[in-house]
């Protein structure tokens, strides 16, 4: 599983630089859903996204409800 921050309205991820990147893999990923909601809450329209490889599935959280 991978922790992610991503935008609501682009559907693209944070990456490693602080830019925007298109693709899951290339976010980055958090240690803690605690942290990934942190940094979503400081960007503006984002969601925290628990990203899992096996079955492929991606759960969309509200960083609000993240503690």
């Amino acid at each position: 599983m991978k922790v992610l921050v991503r935008d609501e309205k682009t559907g693209q991820y944070l990456g490693h630089d602080g830019t925007w990147v298109t693709q899951p893999n290339d976010g980055l990923g958090f240690a803690s859903l605690h942290a990934a909601a942190a940094k979503a809450r400081e960007q503006e329209n984002c969601d925290v996204v628990l990203r899992y490889e096996e079955p492929p599935y991606e759960l969309v959280l509200n960083p609000a409800y993240c503690a």
